[in-house]
């Protein structure tokens, strides 16, 4: 029973390798077609807001990081709000978070830090 299972993933294995070559094999034949599959080089300027929820729990080490990846991003800072979201007993990442915010203050407040009550114990 063992061996079959080996031997059919092998072959599904083979089969997948061999359509990989095929592909890349017709892409470098035409160089021209790699051209027209690649993504747009120039976009719309952005006029819809998003907001980003950030549930965090026990996320000390890591969620300044976070806030500033998401602060980052390629999109206009007007238009995005950032929402950390964190239990009212988790102090460290509580603290942290106020750090992070303080240290942007981008003056529009669009970085929240968001503290909730109760819930279940996880």
């Amino acid at each position: 029973m063992l061996d079959n299972i080996v031997i059919i993933f092998s072959l599904l294995v083979t089969i997948q390798s061999i359509f990989s070559i095929f592909l890349m094999l017709y892409a470098w034949e035409d160089p021209e077609r790699i051209e027209k599959d690649q993504p747009c080089k120039k976009f719309i300027n952005p006029t819809l807001s998003f907001s980003v929820l950030l549930p965090a729990r026990h996320e000390e080490k890591v969620i300044a990081n976070t806030i500033q990846g998401i602060y980052d991003a390629n999109y206009p800072k007007r238009l995005k709000e950032i929402l950390v979201i964190c239990k009212s007993d988790d102090l460290g990442t509580i603290n942290v978070v106020r750090k992070k915010i303080n240290q942007i203050r981008n003056g529009k407040n669009s970085i929240k830090l968001i503290i909730f009550r109760g819930g279940g114990n996880q």
